[in-house]
């Protein structure tokens, strides 16, 4: 009898550990809106946290793809660009801009992309009312640059 029982609690043991495993949630985004501004999209949980593509860029220099990311759980976006191999061989910065009301704008969250890098992005701007974003592509040494258009 006490042998069935220990088999029984260390089954039911198991059992519990598998479905604890097993079955955790998706963990959530650890930021929203203007809290996101300046974090890493990846860290935060935010690239995965109904994370979508608001619009995309190709100015024709080379293979690549420019997307303006856009977390609606987490109320904030960012600039991704991938496969980025530029005919020229030479690299670009990145970046997401944001602009109040048609008024300039700012870049402040940017990153420089190598030759040949696969993917790289920006940190966020957490989405605030007034704001509108887009995302750019800058090739170094002058030789243009790619955006999408401005979405709030």
């Amino acid at each position: 009898m006490r042998r069935r029982l220990t088999t029984i609690l260390v089954t039911m043991l198991l059992a519990a550990g598998a479905v604890l495993a097993g079955g955790s949630p998706a963990s959530a985004a650890s930021c929203s809106g203007n809290n996101c501004s300046g974090m890493n999209p990846n860290s935060t949980g935010c690239s995965t946290a109904s994370a979508y593509t608001q619009a995309t860029a190709n100015a024709g220099y080379g293979d690549w793809n420019l997307e303006l990311r856009r977390s609606s759980q987490c109320n904030s976006y960012w600039a991704r660009v991938s496969g980025y191999h530029h005919v020229g061989y030479v690299g670009a910065t990145i970046s997401v801009d944001r602009r109040y009301d048609y008024n300039g704008y700012t870049t402040y969250q940017s990153v420089h992309v190598d030759h040949g890098q696969a993917l790289a992005y920006t940190n966020m701007w957490g989405r605030v009312s007034g704001y509108s974003f887009r995302a750019c592509l800058t090739f170094d040494q002058g030789l243009g640059t790619a955006c999408t258009g401005w979405y709030s």
